[in-house]
């Protein structure tokens, strides 16, 4: 839930803040800022423990659309409410903010560096050679014409990204997505793969599409406690379908049905 209201938040400011003008985009970001309350009211009312730091990000989160907001009032330009730097103390803790958004191509960079730290040092992704940005442009742009991509950023520092891609390229499979998550090394076990991973669900739910796979290099216990996390189901198991490292690895693949009927 409140992953969803980020990154509907997060297409309100932009289409508000980037790409609408005059009474079009005072109602952009009105509605953005409604979500955000929304998403201040669900965690403030929760009797779920969401934590000191998700705390912490929400005061965030709150000052930057207050900034964002003044900004918007005093600038004849849209002010672009995810690139305004912004870092706040609380006693000894430093709160920084964290945001849920939508991918571009400038992305690609960072991307890339998440990306071959599992080519060259994991089994878990069975391409072998560094992916350049030039190419990971390409990507991005062919799956963002009609599935989502979301990265998580910190301080302007990417530790996340999770994107849907077709599962097969025969037409009756067009209901049907395969799922991928990355994280940056040090940000495994802070619950951003939870938070990713649960919005892109809700983007391919929000789409219609009927069931998403996810595959996964096994031995992964970290990724096979996420994907049942969200009630994906263990579905096939192929033994010593790929060799890597000199060692051949097992590919289990787990489903989760978006949608009854």
């Amino acid at each position: 839930m409140s992953a969803y209201l980020e990154v509907q938040g997060d297409a309100c400011f932009q289409s508000g803040l980037y790409r609408s003008s005059g009474a079009k985009q005072i109602g952009w970001f009105l509605a953005g800022t409604a979500l955000l309350v929304c998403y201040s009211l669900f965690l403030n009312s929760s009797k779920i423990d969401f934590g000191t730091v998700d705390l912490y990000r929400l005061l965030c989160t709150e000052v930057k659309l207050l900034v964002a907001g003044l900004g918007f009032l005093v600038s004849p330009r849209p002010v672009p409410f995810f690139s305004l730097p912004l870092q706040f103390s609380w006693g000894r803790r430093v709160c920084q903010l964290s945001l849920l958004r939508h991918a571009t191509t400038d992305d690609s960079g960072q991307i890339c560096d998440i990306y071959n730290h599992y080519i060259l040092k994991t089994p878990i992704t069975f391409e072998e050679q560094p992916v350049p940005p030039e190419d990971m442009v390409q990507r991005i742009e062919e799956t963002l014409q009609s599935l989502p991509w979301l990265v998580w950023e910190e301080e302007q520092q990417l530790l996340g990204y999770a994107y849907a891609s077709k599962w097969k390229g025969r037409c009756a499979y067009r209901h049907s997505v395969e799922s991928t998550i990355y994280l940056h090394p040090d940000s495994v076990g802070k619950r951003i793969g939870s938070q990713l991973y649960g919005a892109l669900l809700t983007g391919l739910r929000q789409r219609q599409f009927h069931t998403v796979i996810g595959g996964i290099a096994l031995p992964n216990e970290t990724s096979v406690a996420l994907h049942e996390k969200f009630g994906f189901e263990k579905v096939a198991h192929f033994t010593q379908v790929g060799k890597k490292f000199d060692h051949w690895i097992d590919v289990g693949y787990w489903q989760l049905l978006l949608l009854n009927g």
